[in-house]
Order: C-alpha cells, then sequence, then structure tokens
C-alpha cells in the first residue's frame, strides 16, 4: 500500500507516516528540497504539463510507475481522516477494512455553491471547455456521454481528486481518464485563459472522476478530508464537525 502525497513546494512532513510517500509535481520546474518521488522520475512521465494538468502528472506518475497493490492520492494539505476521530489521517488497517467491503475510498461530496455542476463549471472556468468535452465523449465514448449528462444536472460531487483503491482499479480510471484529456489539449488552446484557469485538466478531471465511478458502477465509500496545515487546521476541523 502507498498513499501518494502530491506537492509541489516544501512542507511540514507531521502527517506522512509508513504508508504515506511525497510525490513532487512540476519537478522539470519545482526542485524544492528532497522527496520519496518526482513525477519526471522514469522515461514515461508528463511532468512538463504540470500547469495545466496539476496533480495529475503525479496521478500519470502512479500510474506509469507504481507496483503497490492499493495506491491513493493526498495532497500536501489535504488528506483522508479517520470518520470518527476526524483529526486523525486514515489509517493503514482502517484502510485495509474499508477497501475489504468496497472498491474506493474517496471524499465526501462536496456542493456546487447551488449550482448545478455545469453552471458551477462555467461560473468559474469555460462553459466551451465543457461543451467540446461532452462533444468528445459522444463521439469517442458515448456511453459515458451518459453520465456526463446526468452530471450536468447534480448539484454536489466527488472533489480534489484524492482516492484510494486498487491499483487495478486505478489503472483502469487513468487509460480512460488521460485518452479524454490528451485529446482536448490537443483541442483547446489554455494559453488563452488566465494563470488559474490554464489549470484546466485539473479541474475538469474532479469532474470526470464523477463520470467514471457512475459509469463503471464504482462501489464508493466516503471519508472526511481535512486541511492540516499550521493556519486552517482548527477552522477546518471545527468545519468538519458541523458537516
Amino acid at each position: 500500500m502507498e498513499i501518494y502525497v502530491i506537492a509541489h513546494k516544501d512542507f511540514s512532513r507531521k502527517y506522512i507516516d509508513g504508508i504515506r510517500k511525497v510525490l513532487l509535481v512540476g519537478a522539470n520546474r519545482n526542485q524544492p528540497g528532497s522527496y520519496d518521488y518526482k513525477d519526471n522520475c522514469g522515461n514515461d512521465n508528463i511532468s512538463d504539463k504540470n500547469k495545466n494538468f496539476c496533480e495529475l502528472t503525479g496521478l500519470y506518475w502512479i500510474w506509469k510507475h507504481s507496483h503497490a497493490d492499493i495506491v491513493g492520492l493526498e495532497h500536501y494539505r489535504r488528506y483522508f481522516a479517520c470518520s470518527r476521530i476526524k483529526h486523525i489521517p486514515l489509517s493503514e488497517k482502517a484502510i485495509q477494512d474499508i477497501l475489504s467491503e468496497h472498491d474506493m475510498i474517496v471524499p465526501r461530496k462536496r456542493k456546487y455553491d447551488g449550482y448545478t455542476c455545469k453552471k458551477q463549471f462555467a461560473k468559474w472556468h469555460k462553459s466551451e471547455v465543457w461543451d467540446e468535452c461532452c462533444h468528445l465523449l459522444k463521439r469517442k465514448y458515448p456511453e459515458y456521454a451518459v453520465c456526463f449528462e446526468n452530471l450536468e444536472k447534480r448539484k454536489s460531487g466527488y472533489a480534489y481528486n484524492m482516492f484510494i483503491a486498487s491499483k487495478t482499479i486505478i489503472d483502469s480510471y487513468c487509460e480512460w481518464l488521460f485518452d479524454v484529456l490528451f485529446e482536448l489539449d490537443r483541442i483547446v488552446d489554455l494559453s488563452q485563459y488566465s494563470d488559474y484557469n490554464q489549470r484546466m485538466w485539473g479541474f475538469l478531471s474532479e469532474r470526470l472522476f464523477n463520470v467514471w465511478i457512475m459509469k463503471n458502477n464504482i462501489d464508493v465509500y466516503e471519508e472526511p478530508v481535512l486541511f492540516f496545515d499550521e493556519a486552517s487546521w482548527f477552522n477546518t476541523l471545527l468545519g468538519s464537525l458541523k458537516a
């Protein structure tokens, strides 16, 4: 079991334990400190695409290079937390227990600010990218397009590109996801957008994760996600207790 904690800068290792490995993303341009792994290691990597793909350059590296039976993706400030003791990261034993009965651990659903998924994406990102993705799915993956249109109307979904599951399941997800995103990356010119929205494929993939789960009938188990940094830990913990 290896849970990869995605980072692009130095951070406190307070919550890094035996099953958690730190993976530096955008390593071709980010080189702060020492890390367990870097997303530019090995011949097959997309580290150069980090500006547009965000943590997905780490996910691609996990897909191509990890040999663990169970893999997960967390962030340097976001960890899966125990639902009973919310300020403690999910333990190896708890993960094993959950995955003995379910396919995947995911974050609790996040509401889209009262909007549908499609309208919320259009508000913060670009509606033309959403439409282009819909056209691509209808042409190449029509069975997924049905789920995509279903997601459009929903007002909540799984966010953060976080998960824990068997490597076999994640390999299947990555094969589909990167096929979609690489084709969109060829079609859409992200340089026309703001620096924020040039991170488009990271944002879109959060929504596509939900589509893939729906289409493949993945049995998910939801766990809370907490920010474990010095500034926001206490307020985030209080917020999670109210959720």
